[in-house]
């Protein structure tokens, strides 16, 4: 898991939660450059232990459907059923079709990218959009 230090804790909070590690660190790498705070997992399983702990931190989850352990649709059903974690916003990062993004949607996701993504033209850009819509609600 990855975290930045006291000094940014005013930042938002990204749990960016991707199996493929290259991918995960180019992620956080990119995101805290943007001036987030990134916590990063590679499995639901984790994530969903992560989000236990810092639920009140997260601002924002950047999803891989197709995780380890705990699947990506399977941990938005668990959290949408949270009425604390349901407020959090779910993008979805996926190379899954459009089938399983479809499940994802209606299982409560706010948004996906399909891989492969802009990281500097798309995925700062809806993150921004997701951030700004959860404040105002």
């Amino acid at each position: 898991m990855i975290s930045n230090d006291k000094e940014e804790e005013q930042m938002p909070t990204i749990l960016v939660v991707e199996d493929d590690v290259d991918l995960c660190e180019l992620i956080t790498f990119n995101l805290t450059h943007a001036g987030y705070n990134v916590l990063a997992c590679h499995n639901g399983s984790e994530a969903l232990a992560v989000l236990a702990e810092h639920y009140r931190a997260i601002k924002l989850i950047i999803l891989d459907l197709g995780l380890p352990v705990v699947r990506g649709s399977q941990m938005i059903r668990q959290m949408k059923q949270d009425p604390i974690l349901r407020q959090i916003p779910v993008l979805l990062c996926t190379a899954s079709e459009p089938p399983a993004i479809v499940q994802g949607l209606n299982n409560g996701a706010d948004d996906y990218l399909q891989k492969p993504f802009s990281i500097q033209k798309e995925l700062l850009l809806r993150i921004q959009v997701l951030l700004n819509r959860a404040r105002r609600s």
